[in-house]
């Protein structure tokens, strides 16, 4: 076995762990963005039927909410471009170098970051609700 095979051989390793903990990514952006729709709606059923024995601003909740949704979108997006680019890269041209992986990394990682920032902002609205 030479260096080239041993580097090679290193490289989709490497590559392999990278995917694993970029879907590990997705899947937790996907699950913190949903489970607080959940828990919201949950939340606002209980005190549109019920009422709340402490001040809730429904609006407020409101965008929290559509901020969670916004975040699962912008995780769905990034799905949907990993998988063309992928897509790309194994059917139309295996053989060929790609001079836009630049810009490829640049629309998978986006989505995920805007969709962590539209959890960290919904949540920072949901919690100025109660007051």
């Amino acid at each position: 076995m030479d260096a080239n095979e041993i580097l090679k051989m290193e490289l989709e390793r490497a590559t392999g762990l990278v995917e694993s903990l970029g879907l590990f990514a997705l899947k937790m952006l996907l699950t913190l963005n949903a489970g607080a729709t959940v828990v919201l709606l949950a939340l606002l059923g209980s005190v549109i039927k019920e009422g709340a024995g402490f001040p809730v601003h429904v609006p407020q909740l409101q965008g929290a909410m559509l901020l969670f949704l916004t975040g699962i979108a912008y995780v769905a997006l990034a799905i949907v471009v990993t998988y063309i680019t992928a897509q790309r890269k194994v059917e139309i041209w295996p053989d060929q170098p790609d001079t836009s992986l630049r810009m490829h990394l640049v629309l998978m990682i986006l989505p995920a970051f805007l969709s962590f920032c539209c959890f960290a902002w919904g949540f920072y609205r949901a919690t100025y609700a109660f007051g």
